[in-house]
């Protein structure tokens, strides 16, 4: 599990606004033994992590979930793409 803190001198006075900003894609600051680097919950996929906020008084445990991939149908996908071409001009 990792900690995160809010980057570039946000800080937040409740939880949900904490989530609300994660799920935005905005950068926290992630707190490593050796290092600290930027990250935000594109590079968390599948992670429990801590945020802290309030001035640092108060701790989120959230984990974050994981992107799906989902599988286009070849046909479905033909399809779509010659459509796409006759209204842009083609026969």
């Amino acid at each position: 599990m990792c900690t995160l803190l809010p980057a570039y001198g946000r800080d937040y006075k409740s939880k949900k606004a904490v989530l609300v900003d994660f799920n935005k894609g905005k950068d926290f600051v992630l707190i490593d033994r050796l290092r600290s680097t930027y990250a935000n919950k594109q590079d968390l996929q599948g992670q429990t992590v801590k945020i802290r906020y309030d001035k640092n008084t108060k701790i989120i445990v959230h984990t974050v979930g994981k992107w799906v991939a989902r599988s286009i149908k070849s046909d479905t996908f033909k399809s779509d793409l010659f459509s796409t071409f006759r209204i842009l001009g083609g026969k």
